[in-house]
């Protein structure tokens, strides 16, 4: 009786350890990891790359561009190696993404609805009285 309990114990015991304790894939941290820091560079290079964009062609180049590199980029790992990524990983890919689309948002926005700019609110012949006044005075004639 006191083997078949024993045995019974360590079974069971050693079934919670296999079975419950978490044993990741180290290699799956390693490979988000590495999945990371690629999307960071490509998301960092095309950020830049935009802010020196002159023209809406020129923005669709980049988009489509950057779009492309980042689907080759999750094409290259496992499914759901994202998903191995830690929760500061996730919010910082998350936030330059979003900093990516305003950017590029703001550009387009700003090319299609160019600055006006007010007219002063001095007439115009004022300024030009003034300047001939000025003129009059410096070369010794008075008005």
């Amino acid at each position: 009786m006191r083997k078949l309990t024993y045995l019974v114990l360590c079974s069971a015991v050693s079934m919670m350890w296999f079975g419950c304790g978490h044993h990741g894939d180290p290699s799956a941290a390693d490979e988000a990891r590495s999945l990371y820091g690629k999307s960071v560079r490509i998301l960092k290079r095309y950020t830049d790359s935009l802010t020196h964009a002159r023209d809406s062609a020129t923005i669709l180049r980049i988009d489509r561009n950057c779009d492309a590199a980042l689907t080759r980029l999750n094409y290259e790992y496992p499914t759901d190696t994202d998903l191995s990524m830690s929760e500061g990983e996730n919010d910082t890919l998350a936030n330059m993404t979003l900093h990516y689309a305003a950017l590029r948002d703001s550009l387009l926005y700003r090319l299609a609805n160019p600055l006006v700019l007010m007219q002063d609110s001095v007439a115009r012949d004022s300024t030009v009285s003034s300047v001939t006044v000025a003129g009059a005075v410096s070369q010794g004639q008075s008005r």
